[in-house]
């Protein structure tokens, strides 16, 4: 008995899936009703957008720095005393007296357009007043080698006395106040002479008092 003839190959391609349309033959599995499409692409924008709002601070950071060249964000405090040569002229000064002292010495900074000639950013008198001298973000002239921390000038001498409790209360109060704003630790208040080859603030300031006070 004569074999039938072999049928014909048939070698017509299959038709492809519609562009965007759901491929199962090639995922092995049909997506859900509902689900939604990832576009190509889309990661792109975003990331873009989350680099430019990450640059943002930076960019307006680096923009004041060179607008006002004598801006710092504050790293630190440094005690001072004022040392007038009498005690007289230490309690009749406040921090007018000092920025007439400086600017005979030759101190003074431009910062937002206004001239600076006090070195210290506070003084403190001996009832315990607190006065500005320079701006806080301003650059000091109290620290060789340290100015990007803040100064502050008790006004007395204290070689022979201590500064008085209002002073040290007020001294506590401002330095709490500080260290909170610009995240200064305990550790990073110190006296001058720390810093320079100085008596600064004088031997009878109770600096260990005062960083126990802090650091509690």
């Amino acid at each position: 008995m004569t074999a039938p003839p072999p049928s014909p190959v048939s070698t017509a391609r299959k038709p492809r899936p519609l562009t965007g349309a759901p491929d199962s033959t090639r995922s092995g599995h049909k997506r859900r009703p509902g689900s939604r499409r990832r576009i190509p692409g889309a990661r792109g924008p975003l990331l873009i957008l989350l680099a430019v709002l990450l640059a943002v601070p930076a960019a307006i950071f680096v923009f004041l720095a060179t607008r006002e060249p004598n801006r710092i964000r504050p790293t630190g405090i440094v005690i001072h005393h004022s040392a007038l040569g009498s005690r007289d002229a230490d309690r009749r000064a406040d921090a007018a007296t000092i920025d007439r002292i400086h600017e005979q010495r030759g101190f003074g900074v431009e910062y937002e357009g206004r001239v600076y000639h006090i070195g210290y950013h506070y003084v403190i008198r001996h009832d315990g007043t607190v006065q500005a001298g320079r701006p806080e973000r301003c650059r000091g002239a109290h620290c060789k080698g340290h100015n990007d921390r803040v100064g502050i000038c008790l006004l007395g001498t204290f070689t022979n006395r201590p500064p008085s409790v209002r002073q040290q209360k007020a001294l506590i109060r401002l330095c709490r106040d500080l260290m909170a704003r610009y995240n200064i630790p305990a550790e990073r208040v110190v006296p001058h002479r720390d810093l320079g080859h100085t008596a600064c603030p004088g031997n009878r300031f109770p600096f260990a008092t005062l960083r126990r006070q802090l650091g509690d």
